[in-house]
């Protein structure tokens, strides 16, 4: 099974786009922790929560990267690599996940990589500026989004370019096919389909209906 997972906003477009098995990510789980909502916790107090936040969003992406599918090609939205590479990265650079913590989940990361299949065939990076990302953001007026600022989408557009472009902090498990995403969606559209093959690893989309 060919495994892809995509990156940044249009990431919903693209995943609709093509009629593969696709994983999304589990926010609702991250909001209903068996009845603690975790982000909403994460979102009122970031240093007093990341650390927990931080460890159960890394098991659920571990989760989703074990989910079987019947389909020769399996789509992603993220995964465990964007998470600990950026996201967790990001707030130990903030100061809100403190140097043990982060220890700590650095030594879960490198446990699950070693003992379980995280293997990636593709990373699609579709990329935006972060202003026109947060336009789209107001745009689609997803819950949970509302307070995501410029600055953030800005913090998180270097964590990614200096991962899978300038390759400076962190290994890239896998090839990276860079889509510029700065059209609109019937121009992406076009372009998904331009590059269909060289996307589902050459797969034909026939093949999954």
């Amino acid at each position: 099974m060919i495994h892809i997972y995509i990156l940044y906003i249009l990431y919903l477009t693209f995943l609709r786009f093509f009629l593969s098995q696709t994983f999304e990510e589990p926010r609702g789980k991250w909001r209903n922790v068996h009845g603690f909502n975790a982000l909403e916790l994460f979102y009122r107090d970031h240093e007093r929560w990341s650390m927990a936040l931080g460890t159960y969003i890394q098991l659920t992406m571990l989760e989703m990267h074990q989910k079987q599918t019947v389909k020769p090609v399996k789509l992603m939205e993220r995964s465990i690599y964007n998470t600990k590479y950026c996201f967790m990265e990001n707030m130990k650079q903030s100061g809100e996940l403190h140097d043990m913590d982060h220890t700590i989940i650095t030594e879960w990361f490198n446990w699950i990589i070693r003992n379980h299949d995280c293997r990636v065939d593709l990373i699609v990076y579709l990329q935006s500026k972060p202003e026109t990302v947060h336009q789209r953001i107001k745009n689609r007026k997803l819950n949970g989004e509302e307070d995501i600022s410029l600055e953030f989408l800005h913090t998180m557009h270097d964590f990614h370019e200096d991962w899978l472009i300038k390759r400076s902090k962190f290994a890239v498990p896998s090839k990276v096919l860079v889509i510029p995403a700065e059209s609109s969606l019937e121009e992406m559209h076009q372009i998904y389909a331009a590059k269909e093959s060289e996307i589902l690893c050459g797969m034909n989309i026939k093949s999954f209906i």
